[in-house]
């Protein structure tokens, strides 16, 4: 029946998508600069707000949730979590990178967008909280962030995707060569630090969580307060200017 659902879901979203994403511009009820800049912003409601997983995420949970994945997810957002499933290339905006943005989102984040879907932000993101139990949905957020540990996970197609965006930024004379390079180099960084430590717990948002790893990353000289500030308006320019996808 949850399968059916979904499916009935994906049909629909294919039927309506007006717009391909091979048009080069994401649309939905928000422009893409609206709608990144309130999706960085976005404050968790209650009562998803300080949740944690009870679900601890161990080889069990992950397995479930790798079914859950492959019947409710893959479609739209891939089978390595890039986005890249075989409607989400219909979709308008694009789904989102979910094995990366998994890594450095808290528990009651990734909980609320998975429950009530993306209606309110204008994506095609479908609400889970009447077709999925919820320790369902907490095996998903398991199998998730594992994947973006895994081999299903391609750094270098994350890395070409941000390459991207700062070469049109280049070409539209926004930034600069230098400031782009130092973007690549403090995202790589920021990458790693993700990979190798366990940061989703203290923080509720990518915009509280991004600071907490800068300040740790100058701290231990890995980046210096410069490169920080540099990557910092470099990407609100980025948002601004609806180039961030």
């Amino acid at each position: 029946m949850k399968k059916m659902l979904v499916l009935i879901f994906i049909m629909l979203l294919t039927a309506c998508s007006s717009t391909s994403r091979e048009s080069g511009h994401m649309g939905g009820g928000m422009g893409s600069d609206n709608l990144m800049r309130t999706l960085h912003h976005a404050e968790i409601p209650a009562p998803y707000a300080g949740i944690q997983s009870p679900i601890e995420a161990d080889f069990a949970s992950i397995e479930r949730g790798k079914e859950i994945y492959r019947i409710s997810c893959a479609e739209c957002h891939g089978e390595g979590g890039m986005g890249d499933g075989q409607t989400g290339k219909l979709l308008n905006p694009s789904p989102a990178f979910i094995a990366h943005s998994s890594q450095m989102t808290a528990d009651g984040y990734l909980f609320w967008r998975i429950s009530e879907g993306g209606a309110e932000f204008g994506t095609g993101m479908p609400a889970f909280k009447d077709k999925l139990e919820e320790n369902e949905i907490w095996d998903a957020i398991n199998y998730v962030r594992a994947l973006g540990r895994d081999e299903s996970y391609d750094p270098e197609f994350e890395r070409a995707h941000h390459q991207s965006m700062v070469d049109n930024a280049i070409e539209e004379e926004f930034i600069d060569k230098e400031q782009a390079d130092n973007f690549m180099l403090v995202h790589e960084a920021l990458n790693t630090y993700m990979a190798e430590n366990d940061i989703r717990a203290g923080a509720k948002s990518v915009d509280e969580m991004q600071p907490e790893i800068f300040a740790a990353l100058v701290e231990i000289g890995t980046l210096t307060q410069e490169e920080v500030d540099s990557f910092n308006d470099v990407h609100q320019l980025l948002l601004d200017e609806g180039l961030m996808q």
